[in-house]
């Protein structure tokens, strides 16, 4: 225990005790016998009690957390499927890109993507689409 704890407690009281009247179950802070008028020391506002604030929790969006699990499915599912064709003898490199899809079948309908363009995905599993010879990059799909 540090000296000037020793110093201030009254003789014989219990090292637990006040700092001030030796009494336990309290801290100098908060003794009734102690000198320091700890109302005057600080505003009132530092001794009232206020309810704790809750806020409002925005609602998750499960849709995007649903894209999320899907994609990294299909990033796991084609981890292990590289691992399973190591594993058979085959050479498989490490950056293998994903070929895009142009027929409007393939897409479910959708029209096909403009010729020069390539489409990649994200991390979170997110098709984005990069044009080589302009060396451009875009969100929206490029049509024909």
């Amino acid at each position: 225990m540090e000296k000037h704890h020793k110093l201030r407690r009254p003789q014989g009281s219990s090292i637990h005790g006040c700092n001030i009247c030796g009494v336990e179950g309290h801290q100098a802070a908060f003794c009734m016998n102690g000198s320091v008028d700890w109302a005057n020391k600080w505003p009132r506002e530092c001794f009232v009690i206020e309810p704790p604030q809750t806020t409002l929790r925005k609602e998750p969006d499960f849709r995007k957390m649903a894209r999320d699990a899907k994609a990294y499915a299909k990033k796991r599912m084609r981890m292990l499927d590289r691992e399973r064709r190591r594993a058979a003898g085959e050479e498989v490199s490490e950056s293998e890109e994903e070929q895009p899809k142009t027929e409007a079948s393939e897409t479910g309908g959708k029209p096909a993507i403009a010729a020069g363009w390539v489409m990649y995905h994200d991390k979170l599993g997110r098709p984005y689409y990069h044009n080589k010879l302009s060396g451009k990059t875009q969100w929206t799909l490029p049509t024909a």
